[in-house]
């Protein structure tokens, strides 16, 4: 007897990322002649067959298919473009609050960006900034792009304008001034002015406008000024004694006719008359001299032992006439045709002196041709100057310099490139090494965030010779009770030398919110920074915020102190 047994294939592998139908084609296999259906789950299809028959050998036909992951061509959307005034001082912000992520059907870590840096909280430049989003996978890619463009609203700001200017002229002239000065949040790209510095004015007066232009065309035209051309005034010469002058004006010139009192003349003079035209000057000289007693000489006689012989041209008769003449006030007779000047320190105050015999007072002296103990102003004194070397207005020496002597016209600079720590030094040995102004130049951070109860600190850095000393100033209301505590500890470098100081709060509380104004003093000046502190209150359930808690603890400490009080002086009463 024949026994004939079925042929079968065994089981099949599963398949990743798909499955077999029937179940029985994974667990124990098929008979002969029966199929096996492969499929993919979603996202895959199959590569291979769909089918796989039992053979008559008991093998499956054909070879195992596989799921390969779909892959589609890339697609990605933009978000619209981002348009953004700048704030207020800045030249770039970020557009956070507005920034979106695109759309793709790739995952984020197959999108890419270019530029590279940019991010949702990159700082943009003022302008136009192309930014484009790449979605690439093993098919392919696609891209698409947005704008992202910062407008700049603000005007350049001025700084410095030219002061309105006045000057005397004769006629037009050239004038100059310092340019004006200005600043932008970006930059300021181009200044006119409605007249080119450095143009001929004419008399009267000229109004000068400058205009500041930034890259976007924002403009400042505040800078206004006028340049006023005057003819200089003719005020009246100085003079005589012992004479009169009558003075009277045509058109733009002045005439004066001077008249000496009887038996005097000028004082080597031929002229009577004076004349000052469009230039403000006196023609022959703005002051006119003395009138001296004379009379002329006798050629057979000499003069007088206090007078001289003093030619005079006269021209009438087209030669010098000599007279005998006293020496004016403020004046002694040096040889025998000539006066000369009293000389410093000295005055005299009468005609016709052999010597300048009268004194000024001790720590006073007077400029050479005094005529009358008016003319005597104190000295200015070591580490003080003046254009005479007299008071009253006796300068201090500027900073560099010094000047260890009285009655000086300038002050000596400090030699080797040495300093002076203040103005008015008056020895040598005030010239000591470098001296610098003190300067902050850094506050880190300019702005602190903070909750309460953080700690936080703030720092100032500065330069200056000698090292600047540093304070702090809170520039809030608050009480000091309710802040938290503060101390001010120095910042030094590797050296030991101080460098800065650094403004520490631990437990801050709201109260502490404001301004810090960092302050640095040398003796060569000062200079003052601030910096904001923000402290964000944080509510417990129970007891309220930490600057409310504070608050409370004020009163309580405040109502147990009247309390006592109160009990003190209910037991006295008693």
């Amino acid at each position: 007897m024949v026994r004939c047994n079925a042929i079968s294939c065994p089981r099949l592998p599963l398949i990743q990322n798909g499955q077999i139908f029937p179940d029985l084609c994974t667990s124990v296999g098929l008979e002969y002649k029966r199929s096996c259906l492969y499929r993919c789950v979603s996202g895959y299809e199959l590569k291979g067959n769909q089918f796989r028959y039992c053979k008559a050998n008991g093998a499956w036909d054909g070879a195992e298919p596989t799921c390969k992951k779909i892959v589609r061509k890339p697609w990605i959307s933009c978000p619209s473009s981002i348009n953004k005034d700048l704030p207020p001082g800045q030249s770039e912000a970020s557009v956070s609050s507005k920034w979106q992520e695109p759309k793709s059907n790739v995952e984020a870590a197959q999108i890419t960006i270019n530029p590279p840096e940019i991010s949702s909280s990159y700082k943009f430049p003022v302008g136009q900034t192309k930014v484009t989003w790449i979605a690439s996978n093993s098919v392919g890619s696609a891209n698409c792009s947005i704008y992202v463009t910062l407008s700049d609203k603000e005007a350049p700001k001025l700084l410095k304008c030219p002061a309105n200017i006045h000057q005397l002229s004769g006629g037009s002239k050239v004038v100059t001034w310092i340019e004006p000065s200005y600043s932008d949040n970006v930059k300021v790209t181009k200044i006119e002015a409605s007249i080119p510095n450095g143009s001929v004015f004419s008399l009267g007066t000229t109004n000068v406008v400058y205009t500041a232009f930034d890259a976007n065309g924002n403009r400042n035209d505040d800078c206004a000024f006028y340049v006023r051309l005057r003819r200089p005034p003719c005020f009246d010469p100085v003079g005589p004694s012992n004479g009169t002058r009558s003075c009277s004006v045509f058109g733009v010139t002045k005439f004066c006719q001077v008249t000496c009192d009887s038996g005097s003349r000028l004082y080597k003079e031929s002229s009577l008359f004076w004349v000052c035209g469009n230039n403000g000057v006196w023609k022959p000289s703005d002051v006119i001299p003395d009138c001296v007693v004379a009379s002329l000489k006798d050629s057979n006689s000499s003069c007088e032992d206090n007078r001289i012989e003093m030619a005079v041209p006269d021209l009438l008769i087209s030669r010098n006439v000599t007279y005998c003449a006293k020496c004016p006030s403020g004046m002694f007779k040096s040889s025998k045709t000539d006066c000369s000047l009293c000389p410093a320190g000295t005055y005299n105050n009468q005609q016709g002196q052999l010597q300048c015999n009268l004194a000024c007072p001790a720590g006073t002296s007077s400029l050479p041709g005094a005529k009358s103990s008016s003319d005597c102003k104190p000295k200015c004194s070591s580490g003080r100057f003046s254009e005479t070397g007299l008071g009253p207005n006796c300068h201090f020496c500027p900073y560099d310099t010094y000047q260890n002597q009285v009655q000086q016209t300038s002050c000596i600079p400090c030699p080797n490139g040495t300093s002076t720590v203040s103005n008015g030094a008056d020895s040598l040995s005030d010239c000591g090494g470098w001296y610098l102004k003190s300067q902050i130049i850094r506050m880190d951070p300019l702005v602190a965030n903070i909750n309460e109860g953080e700690n936080v600190n703030v720092s100032c850095f500065a330069t200056g010779i000698p090292t600047p000393t540093y304070s702090w100033t809170f520039r809030g209301n608050s009480p000091p009770g309710f802040l938290g505590q503060m101390s001010q500890p120095s910042i030094k470098n590797s050296n030991g030398e101080v460098i800065g100081s650094k403004l520490l709060i631990q437990g801050a509380t709201y109260f502490n919110s404001g301004s810090y104004e960092c302050k640095v003093t040398n003796p060569r000046g000062e200079d003052k920074a601030l910096t904001q502190i923000n402290v964000a209150k944080v509510f417990d359930s129970g007891s309220g915020s930490l600057a409310t808690q504070r608050l409370v603890i004020a009163f309580k400490s405040r109502f147990v102190s009247l309390q006592s009080i109160y009990n003190q002086r209910f037991e006295r009463i008693q």
